[in-house]
């Protein structure tokens, strides 16, 4: 297929500092999106906003940083509403209830967090393995 006729990849945005998380993201992505990793979950929503992107998976466990209220500003931003935001390293119900209020569309706990790179692929309409 020519590339002016060719679908443009997905954009995904990854925020932390695990880079286990980030090579098996990577594994599970590959050839399928453009994948930006940030190890500052600031640069990040700033990538996101500056340009189109279609998910944001961020740690909820950097200090100093409030990914509800990260998430609850590009959700109410007009270009990046339509974002897919999840949320990894949660630590508890009530930090999961704030993030999915904010409007994360999937929060995990780190006991979870092996189930993050298929619940990526679902919400980027990807073949699932």
């Amino acid at each position: 297929m020519p590339p002016f006729i060719a679908t443009p990849a997905k954009r995904v945005v990854v925020a932390t500092a695990s880079d286990p998380l980030v090579r098996s993201v990577a594994r599970a992505l590959k050839g399928n999106v453009t994948l930006e990793t940030f190890l500052d979950p600031y640069a990040a929503v700033v990538a996101v906003a500056e340009r189109p992107t279609d998910l944001l998976a961020v740690s909820a466990a950097f200090p100093r940083f409030d990914a509800a209220a990260a998430t609850r500003a590009l959700k109410a931003a007009p270009a990046t509403s339509a974002l897919a935001v999840v949320a990894f390293d949660v630590t508890s119900r009530a930090q999961a209830t704030s993030l999915e209020s904010a409007g994360a569309c999937r929060t995990f706990t780190r006991a979870r967090e092996q189930e993050l790179s298929q619940a990526l692929r679902e919400l980027l309409g990807l073949k699932t393995e």
